[in-house]
Formats: structure tokens, C-alpha cells, sequence
């Protein structure tokens, strides 16, 4: 089991959020902040796939990413909740799907207690080699 996955994922996806988008949103591990936007990831499944002993152990891993804001300003201009979630949503794929390679398992809305949140849960699949710390 190779724990530096989550690592890759979630300081890449904080970078990428960083240079390319233009809502700044926060990346974080655990959703206890009152922070938004907000983007929150969690690895949702890491499991051994295929050990060969020292020669080769590769894994099944899974991330979760939930995407939540609320309609606020941006740069003087009101932005609805749902516009913020879903341009985040396009950038959040940029960089699982076209850089990371990772299989998009689901993106869909989800429902809130709170109807002035928006929130997008995203989830991605992967095989990796844990030796090699390298997703395939």
C-alpha cells in the first residue's frame, strides 16, 4: 500500500487550482470549514490489485472530490452558487482526467439541507504502482 497517492492527488489538485482558475477556490482534506468554494478530497478506496513480492505491487484506488459553494461575489460580480460549482467542476476534470489520466467514475449533482449550497461529487479510478508511485 502506497499512502503517497493521496499525497499526488490532493497537493496537484490544489497547484492546478491555484494556476488555472479563475474563481480561487480552497482545497482541503475534510469538509469542517465554512470556507466556500470549497473543494474537498477524499480517498474513498485504495486496494491491493496484484502483489508480485519486491518485484511488483500495483493497487485499485478510488478519490472522491466534492465541490460546494454558495452565490457570493467574485471580482465585483454576483455568481450564482450553481455557475460557481459547475466552472470548478470543468477545472477539477482538467486535471484528474487529462493529467492525472484518471477514469471518471461519476460526476452528479447533490442534494443539501441547505438550498443555498451547491454541491458537484465527482469520483475517479485508478490503478497505480506503489512502488513506482505512478498512476496507469
Amino acid at each position: 500500500m502506497n499512502q503517497k497517492y493521496f499525497d499526488i492527488v490532493f497537493q496537484g489538485l490544489n497547484d492546478h487550482i491555484i494556476m488555472h482558475s479563475e474563481i480561487k477556490a480552497k482545497v482541503l482534506d475534510r469538509p469542517n470549514t465554512e470556507i466556500y468554494p470549497k473543494i474537498v478530497v477524499t480517498e474513498i478506496t485504495n486496494t491491493s490489485k496484484l502483489n508480485l513480492g519486491r518485484m511488483e505491487s500495483y493497487s485499485f484506488l478510488g478519490y472522491e472530490i466534492g465541490i460546494y459553494a454558495k452565490n457570493t461575489t467574485i471580482n465585483g460580480k454576483a455568481m450564482d452558487a450553481m455557475d460557481i460549482a459547475r466552472y470548478l467542476q470543468g477545472v477539477v476534470a482538467d486535471y484528474m482526467d487529462y493529467e492525472l489520466h484518471m477514469k471518471r467514475a461519476m460526476s452528479d449533482y447533490k442534494d443539501n439541507v441547505d438550498n443555498s449550497l451547491y454541491c458537484i461529487i465527482m469520483r475517479y479510478n485508478a490503478n497505480g504502482s506503489d512502488y513506482r508511485s505512478r498512476f496507469f
